[in-house]
């Protein structure tokens, strides 16, 4: 495919129903990606993570799942615009 056939296609249509699953689907990769990686670490969050000397500006416990899910689903959508 050239520049010149690029041009000549019609533009495709944001927001179809092809768009929107494939951003479900990387959203869904990202969160499942994060939920494997949390059975690695959540084992030691009572033992190694709770025993360290934490700064005062350290964030409550609530806010972490809080977080890393916002930061998971903005990974699945920088997949989906990268796509």
């Amino acid at each position: 495919m050239t520049a010149t056939d690029r041009a000549d296609s019609p533009p495709a249509r944001p927001g179809s129903l092809k768009d929107i699953g494939a951003l479900v689907v990387l959203v869904a990769i990202a969160l499942v990606a994060g939920r494997i990686g949390s059975f690695a670490t959540t084992p030691n969050i009572p033992t190694w993570y709770a025993g360290l000397e934490k700064p005062w500006f350290n964030p409550p416990n609530l806010v972490f799942p809080i977080v890393w899910t916002i930061l998971f689903v903005l990974m699945g959508i920088a997949a989906w615009l990268a796509w």
